[in-house]
Parts: C-alpha cells; structure tokens; sequence
C-alpha cells in the first residue's frame, strides 16, 4: 500500500479506500525570476469652506468711555470730550482729543482677528453701538504620492514627516513625554499571484498637526492630529488603478443670536440680532497602482538633484539666482534608451505555469 493511502479487499468483489495526508501538499508553483512590487498610491483632497456673519451689538457704560479693546485698529474719531478721549485702546489715535460733534463716530478696518473683518462703530455718551460684517472664503488642497517596493509576501512602509512630543500623566502629578507620529505614511505586504494579479494588503496615512483640535495638558498646548487613514486588502492587475477609498463631506452651521422680542421684529429686527453662516465641503479620494518592477542597469536612474546646478558668487549675489545657469538642451539621441523610473517585469519576471496547492 502506497504511503498515504489504505487498501481493503474481499470476496469477488474489490473495495479500495484512499486518503490523502493532508500535511503532505505537493506545491506545483514555478517561479521565473524575483518578484518584487512598487505600489504607487495617491491620496488626493480638495475642502471648500466659506462663512458669512452679519450682526449689530451695542454696550451702554452708563455714561463711560467704551470697554478697551485690543483686537482693533485703524481710527477716525470726532469728539468733543473736555478731557483725553482714549478711543478704542490699541488704535493709533487712542489719547487723542478733537473737536466736533457730541459723540464718536470710529471706522475700524483690519486687525488682528485671524480673518478679514470691517466694522463700524458708534459712541454717543457712553453707547457703543457696533455693526459688524464679514465673509470669509477658502480652499485647502492635500496631494501625497508616496510610492515603495517590496518583495512579494513581505511587508515594507515609509514615513515622511515627524514625531511631536506630548505630555502623558505618570502619576501623582507628574508628567512624562511620549511622541507620536504624523505626515505621510504608506505600509503594504504584496503577494503575487500570477504574471498579472497582485494580492496588496495596505494602509496608507495622512496626518498634521492641528491645533484647533488641540488641548491643554498640564498647562502645556497639546495640538490635534487631522487624519487620513485607509486599511484594506485588495487584489488587482500588474499596472492596474483601484480607488480603495473615498469621502465626501458636507458641512453646515447656522447660528442666530437676538434680543428676545426685539430680535423678531420685521425689518427693524435685523438691528437685534446676529447671524452666523458657515458651510464646509471636503472631497477625499485614495488610488493604488502595483507594478510588478525589476532593478535597471545603474546610470539609467535620475534623481531630483541631478539637474541641480548650485550658484556661483556672480549669479547669487549679482543676478539673485539660486541656481547656476544651465546650458543649452543637447538634441536627444533616438539611439540611447530613455531612463525611466521603473520597467516592468516582463522578462525574467513572473510566474510560469500552474500555481497554488494541488490536493
């Protein structure tokens, strides 16, 4: 009997049971050459934000001068106060006294508020009235294209960007330090099936430092991370695209505050009450391309530096260049090979004939 295998017989008749052992796998898989990937991943966002605010608030300091502010500058007063009328505290002409009407009329554009902002202001013994507008629009784009090679069924990743440090309660009031990662970062295990399917196991990250996400820790500002992170298992074709990941986000808020009463009123209402306005929209797409690649011969490859020509004292400081002059581009030689970043593996490269566990 065949080692693996029973046999049993009687009679006229033949009976034969067979069974395999299972720890005994023939694996009939042929490999031509070494296997190794380069994953090409693309991680994309554009975020569209806009926000519009218009209100009135007015302050009475029963016959007083207005509340110092420092957040405000530029001024255009008219008074007519006996002693120094100081103004909006922090605006050039805070101090200052001339002579005109009973009351202030202040114009104050521009400050140090972290967005544009105009508003008009009104005193008249001790009535600060202040109207405000504003509108605010913007745009934020992230693009990474972080690319990496492994061999097949091992794992490889890459990081670029940085470790912040942060505090982290040990006890009793003490803090320690820890650091945690952020930029971007790619981590993925190929494994390649045939000559044109790729099995990817991948995570792919993108992360900064936010601060209005941030916290306070020990009297020490901690910022926020914002994050982009996607972890899957796909298979796809050698030189194949597959978006592994999207989102598309939309956000809005509206707010109104108002005197109670007052702040309902047709028309003359609007003098009560302040509306707030903010929308957000953000669209977020990650694309993976393997490629099953090979090593080139050397002086094929270039790299960013290599056109990189560094400044003589004539050109830095004379003619305020930060690179040398470059000569003339030679015409291209149909002869020579062109240099390109990788070459797939069609020869010498993949797998030949069947593969996988026979049983």
């Amino acid at each position: 009997t065949p080692q693996g295998a029973q046999g049993a017989s009687g009679g006229g008749s033949a009976a034969v049971k067979t069974t395999l052992a299972k720890d005994k796998v023939l694996n009939l898989l042929q490999v031509g050459g070494g296997q190794q990937v380069m994953l090409e991943a693309r991680i994309a966002e554009v975020s569209r934000s806009s926000m519009k605010g218009l209100g009135v608030s007015s302050m009475n300091n029963m016959g007083k001068l207005p509340v110092p502010r420092t957040d405000l500058k530029g001024d255009l007063q008219f008074n007519n106060y006996a002693a120094t009328a100081p103004g909006l505290a922090g605006t050039p002409n805070a101090g200052l006294s001339t002579n005109g009407s009973d009351g202030a009329l202040d114009l104050l554009m521009g400050g140090a508020l972290p967005q544009a902002f105009g508003t008009f202001g009104i005193l008249y013994k001790g009535l600060n009235l202040q109207l405000t507008a504003l509108e605010e629009k913007g745009l934020a784009k992230v693009l990474a294209e972080p690319n990496l090679v492994s061999l097949s069924g091992q794992e490889a990743n890459f990081l670029v960007g940085g470790e912040f440090p942060y505090p982290v309660p040990t006890g009793l009031g003490q803090f320690g330090i820890e650091f945690k990662e952020f930029g971007v970062g790619l981590k993925f295990t190929p494994t390649v099936l045939n000559s044109h399917k790729i099995n990817l196991k991948l995570g792919a990250e993108v992360s900064s430092l936010d601060y209005s996400r941030g916290t306070s820790i020990g009297g020490t500002a901690v910022p926020g991370v914002a994050t982009r992170r996607t972890a899957t298992t796909v298979e796809v074709a050698d030189g194949q695209s597959f978006a592994i990941a999207g989102l598309l986000q939309n956000n809005m808020n509206n707010a109104i505050n108002q005197l109670p009463g007052l702040g309902t009123l047709p028309v003359l209402g609007a003098l009560f009450r302040s509306t707030d306005y903010q929308r957000e929209e953000s669209e977020l797409v990650i694309i993976v391309t393997p490629r099953l690649v090979k090593p080139m011969p050397a002086g094929q490859l270039k790299s960013p530096t290599d056109n990189f020509i560094p400044p003589s004292d004539f050109d830095q400081f004379f003619m305020g260049r930060l690179e040398g002059e470059r000569e003339p581009p030679k015409a291209k030689d149909e002869t020579a090979p062109e240099a390109k970043a990788s070459t797939p593996a069609t020869q010498g490269g993949g797998v030949d004939g069947k593969y996988g566990h026979q049983l």
